[in-house]
């Protein structure tokens, strides 16, 4: 009797330990994604219709939890188990030397960014376009299976879940046309970095462009080609972010080659205070220089980093101003929109002090374009589109 009571202890231990992982592991998400489960949501996908109001529940979200959603997470091992895949300090390592950040992210703040979205439509009226791009981060494209079913299941179905709802707002869906050249012998995105490439935002922006009725120049070789290179022209190494974090030898071994493209036209860069009150500096090219001993830091080379709002006068006379709201992801993309549109604006969403909806008027815009990571509209920043509308307690949503 006694031996029977002990094993009922050490089964109910058991049990305990298993439900204690499985709720850990539904909890893990990407490095900057906001993984909470809604497990009363259910699994439904539908959107139905896309309601703005903000005090109305969350409908139709699908569980964020992997286990509720039916994907796989038996395989919950930390080290290489087969090949040369494994994880290090939260960030899983391909067999082919690339570094990838896993994407969590939640379903129900994809859907409220989408109904934040449709408030611009109500405020701005019909005359202005209004786009939302979300970029896929490099885990859609290259993250092992398994991992991605560890990690909450697939991006890509959470980034169709955001698009279903929105209402009067044009999504521009990259994911398909930057898959296709994945393989190229450019990169689309870097594999010791967590952003893409200005090869991946060039095919972006030809989509977008295509969406938008704009014209767009797809001559490469029309482009200059830039980036950092010896004296013989051999690419310098380039070691961003993931090793920056991980410090593997893997990728030392195996660096990136930094590169961008030089706009063929004419152009102006006027460089702003984030409030677009004090000029800072003008420039004609959308590079910045930076030290060649400080190859983490090269992604600042697009638009300066994230340190202005900026003004870009082309010289394309199509009458057409695009707002660009976006996170660093846009940064590698703005460059790509200077044959498409006679003035750009480039606002990060994360620091402009202006109420968005004035902006945009005072500006005489007459495309608007949400260009962000996938991780900004399912993770925890998906509030500052909202933020930025309401400025100054103005274009309060109707209750």
């Amino acid at each position: 009797v006694i031996g029977t009571q002990r094993m009922k202890k050490l089964v109910s231990l058991l049990l305990l330990i298993t439900l204690m992982l499985s709720a850990v592991l539904a909890a893990c998400g990407g490095n900057s994604g906001d993984v909470s489960a809604d497990a009363s949501a259910g699994n439904s996908q539908s959107g139905g219709s896309a309601s703005t109001d903000e005090s109305s529940p969350i409908i139709g979200a699908p569980s964020d939890d992997p286990a509720v959603s039916g994907d796989d997470t038996s395989d919950t091992s930390s080290s290489s188990t087969g090949g040369n895949e494994y994880e290090f300090k939260g960030i899983i390592f391909t067999e082919d030397y690339r570094a990838v950040e896993p994407f969590g992210g939640s379903y129900e703040n994809g859907q409220l960014f989408a109904r934040y979205l449709n408030r611009y439509r109500h405020f701005l009226g019909d005359d202005i376009n209004i786009y939302n791009m979300i970029i896929p981060t490099a885990a859609a494209y290259y993250m092992p299976e398994k991992y991605e079913s560890q990690y909450g299941g697939k991006q890509l179905d959470k980034i169709d879940y955001v698009y279903e709802w929105l209402d009067g707002v044009t999504p521009v869906d990259i994911y398909d046309i930057t898959a296709e050249h994945k393989n190229d012998e450019e990169e689309i995105y870097f594999r010791t970095e967590h952003h893409w490439t200005q090869y991946g935002a060039y095919w972006a922006a030809k989509k977008f462009a295509e969406i938008a009725g704009v014209p767009f120049e797809a001559d490469l070789s029309k482009y200059t080609y830039g980036g950092k290179f010896y004296e013989d022209g051999s690419p310098m190494p380039f070691l961003g972010s993931l090793y920056s974090q991980t410090q593997q030898q893997i990728l030392k071994d195996h660096p990136d080659k930094f590169f961008y493209y030089e706009y063929p036209g004419e152009y102006t860069m006027e460089m702003y205070s984030y409030d677009f009150k004090e000029l800072k500096r003008t420039k004609d090219s959308c590079y910045m220089y930076v030290s060649d001993d400080l190859p983490s830091a090269w992604y600042m080379i697009f638009m300066d980093g994230d340190n202005y709002s900026i003004k870009i006068n082309s010289d394309v006379k199509n009458g057409r101003t695009c707002v660009v709201f976006k996170d660093s992801f846009g940064n590698a993309l703005v460059p790509m929109l200077l044959s498409s549109f006679e003035t750009i604006y480039a606002i990060d969403i994360r620091k402009f002090p202006i109420n968005a909806i004035d902006f945009i008027k005072e500006v005489g815009a007459t495309d608007v374009l949400f260009a962000v990571c996938a991780f900004t509209p399912m993770g925890s920043n998906y509030q500052y589109v909202e933020t930025i509308r309401t400025m100054g307690g103005k274009y309060l949503w109707e209750e």
